[in-house]
């Protein structure tokens, strides 16, 4: 039933200002969450019209709230940049969001979705469907049950072999489903985002009080903005992700915390599945290739980072640039350039590589050996050059081979990995995951020879080429005075990583032609592929995640209950005053920045030092490295009170600080009083003078 569009507008405006009295907290807080899905649905139902393609209807939706999502944030850039933020900005983009939905309503007929019930339910079909995603939400709700706030390395550790089982019955149901179209292409589609959350979703589930480092820092920037509505200095990075949080926060009255957390897991299982389904190959081509794509291991898009949403965005912009490679519109360039554009305002080094190879798919008609020849070589160096110009560093320069074992380390087992006495069967595993890129590389590369357009293949292949040169000359030919060796290293890693899932689109391709194989071939020869399949997914899922074993001694540790308590317990010990330093391991550091943000930091010589030790590169750092390896001296405290201008000191010690034991005693002799925490896990010591 067709609607006014007078009645339409209507709908957008009651939509709109329930946006906004959520925004100003006039509605109650527990409506956040429901008005925020409503708001992008009815908005994102509007914007979908502008996508004139071969989607269905519920894609072209998602496209819409997807180009909503950019075009807010990359807007939110610059009104920051030079106002700060507020609710007022909020208010801004919800302003701007509501005038251009309103504009398409009138440019468009709308007509909104009814459910249409067929006159015959497929019983059959829709159990085989509903079967493997009701597994899917067992496992689910089975990882939210096992959140852990104790030490915690791995989320492996907490989980048993009958998980895994459940995990392979459920995936094989999905695949058999897909192999013998036992049930709808929808269902099924909805099923493969589960899935991707379930992969995507463990250490954020099982790990009670947040996952890594590098997210609570920019949990903590984010919050930070939130309440003084701007953070110094400014930094032309980052801020993609961080006005897309915060004006998802600020209509939602969901916690930073949690969107943070959850932005890139979720976003990469409805993006990846949406943007790889295509209606013109019946579906259940595309559908297998979805449920396959986690074979590469995708480690980059289980927790938020600046630089792991960006990789998301690239990896989006080149199965769009694939997709679209004969018949881009106007629509697709806008989509593309909206990728492109909050590429760069989140992260400069996958931004810049990827405005350079959007400009260069623009003119893909213009694709050659000659023109590949310079677009390769200008995609090298760009990164490079700009980032010396912009740190104002001078470089020196080497040939590639006189600085090779950068370059090679990007490449080598972990360093927490240990061969030589493992068992073999752990060997075995480990040295197949040391192959699995290799695998998957040479999958591409068959993917990339059988394709039909040359000038698709040659750019996908001077692409990822260009990006992977690039990592090489910053690892090895380049070399930055004032940026650290391994700093130097993770720019290179982060390149490569970019090229490898840039070429994500020619995996796919190959596994729609595995695919389109399975189904001519006998029951007993697909049950014994879908086996194999299922088998070497679960491996890569396992290997996705941070492992403890007596091969792998991942020392990543989660923060802990006790920690939390301990850090409180020094806080409120000190009436909230910050007159003191702490020594301890990041972990701790990391754990205060999480609970109180950036408290106030110590003058000192070479600068600002935050009142915990952190960064393990800081001066302050080197007098908890001597407290633990030099033995449990006051000395140590006294000097470090004296680089921070205070008169008392704490030093922190944990039970997984080996050797716990003989640290934890030894300490207790100098210090002027001393407290446990949690099961005998933290130690806190409290020296004054």
């Amino acid at each position: 039933m067709q609607n006014s569009r007078i009645q339409y507008t209507i709908i957008l405006l009651i939509v709109t200002i329930s946006s906004i009295f959520s925004l100003f907290s006039i509605l109650p807080s527990m409506l956040g969450p429901i008005i925020y899905i409503g708001y992008f649905l009815i908005h994102g139902y509007t914007w979908r019209n502008i996508w004139n393609i071969d989607l269905s209807q519920t894609q072209k939706t998602f496209l819409g709230i997807l180009t909503i999502i950019l075009s807010q944030s990359i807007i939110a850039i610059p009104i920051y940049w030079f106002f700060g933020w507020s609710n007022s900005v909020a208010l801004i983009l919800m302003c701007i969001t509501t005038s251009i939905s309103i504009y398409l309503s009138t440019k468009h007929t709308v007509i909104f979705p009814t459910v249409q019930v067929p006159p015959h339910i497929d019983i059959k079909k829709t159990l085989w469907g509903l079967a493997p995603i009701i597994l899917t939400l067992i496992l689910l709700g089975t990882l939210y049950s096992k959140q852990f706030g104790g030490t915690l390395y791995s989320p492996w550790t907490q989980i048993g072999p009958k998980f895994f089982i459940l995990f392979a019955i459920t995936t094989i149901l999905f695949l058999f489903s897909i192999i013998k179209k036992k049930s709808s292409s929808r269902l099924l589609f909805i099923g493969s985002i589960l899935q991707y959350i379930l992969l995507l979703s463990v250490v954020i589930l099982l790990f009670k009080n947040g996952y890594g480092y590098d997210p609570i820092i920019h949990q903590a920037s984010e919050t930070y903005i939130r309440d003084h509505g701007m953070i110094l200095p400014k930094n032309p990075y980052y801020l993609g992700q961080y006005m897309l949080v915060l004006f998802l926060h600020s209509i939602s009255n969901i916690s930073i915390a949690h969107i943070d957390s959850f932005l890139v897991p979720i976003l990469s299982s409805i993006t990846l599945p949406l943007f790889l389904f295509q209606q013109k190959e019946q579906d259940y081509t595309s559908l297998f290739a979805i449920f396959m794509i986690p074979l590469m291991v995708l480690s980059w898009f289980i927790f938020t980072t600046p630089f792991n949403l960006t990789l998301l965005l690239s990896t989006l912009t080149a199965i769009w640039m694939w997709r679209r490679w004969n018949n881009a519109t106007g629509t697709d360039h806008f989509l593309i350039a909206l990728l492109c554009l909050m590429t760069v305002g989140t992260h400069a080094i996958a931004g810049i590589p990827l405005c350079i190879i959007a400009f260069a798919w623009y003119n893909k008609k213009h694709v050659s050996i000659y023109t590949s020849i310079i677009y390769t070589f200008i995609l090298a160096i760009a990164l490079p050059l700009i980032l010396t110009i912009y740190l104002k560093q001078s470089i020196t320069l080497s040939l590639p081979w006189a600085d090779m074992q950068t370059f090679i380390s990007l490449f080598t087992p972990p360093h927490w990995e240990r061969f030589d006495q493992a068992p073999l069967n752990l060997v075995i595993f480990y040295r197949y995951k040391a192959i699995i890129p290799i695998i998957i590389l040479t999958l591409m590369g068959i993917g990339l020879f059988h394709i039909k357009e040359k000038k698709k293949q040659l750019f996908f292949i001077t692409s990822a080429f260009g990006l992977f040169l690039s990592a090489a000359l910053i690892a090895t030919t380049i070399h930055f005075s004032n940026i650290v060796h391994y700093e130097a290293g993770n720019y290179a890693k982060r390149l490569v990583m970019m090229a490898y899932f840039f070429l994500l689109p020619a995996f796919a391709y190959i596994l729609k032609k595995l695919y389109t194989w399975i189904l001519t071939q006998q029951n007993r020869t697909q049950i014994v592929t879908i086996l194999f399949l299922v088998l070497f997914l679960t491996i890569s899922w396992f290997f996705t995640y941070p492992t403890r074993n007596r091969l792998s001694y991942y020392t990543g540790v989660s923060i802990r209950d006790a920690d939390i308590e301990a850090v409180h317990f020094i806080h409120e010990k000190n009436n909230e005053q910050t007159d003191y330093i702490v020594l301890s391991n990041q972990m701790l550091g990391i754990t205060a920045m999480k609970e109180f943000g950036f408290l106030p930091y110590h003058q000192v010589a070479d600068g600002e030092q935050y009142i915990y030790s952190i960064p393990t590169g800081s001066r302050m750092y080197t007098y908890f490295a001597k407290m633990v390896y030099q033995g449990q001296q006051r000395l140590w405290i006294e000097e470090a009170m004296d680089y921070a201008g205070v008169d008392k000191a704490y030093f922190i010690h944990t039970s997984y600080w080996a050797p716990a034991a003989p640290i934890r005693d030894n300490a207790k002799i100098e210090a002027d009083a001393w407290w446990t925490f949690g099961n005998d896990e933290v130690w806190v010591y409290e020296y004054t003078r």
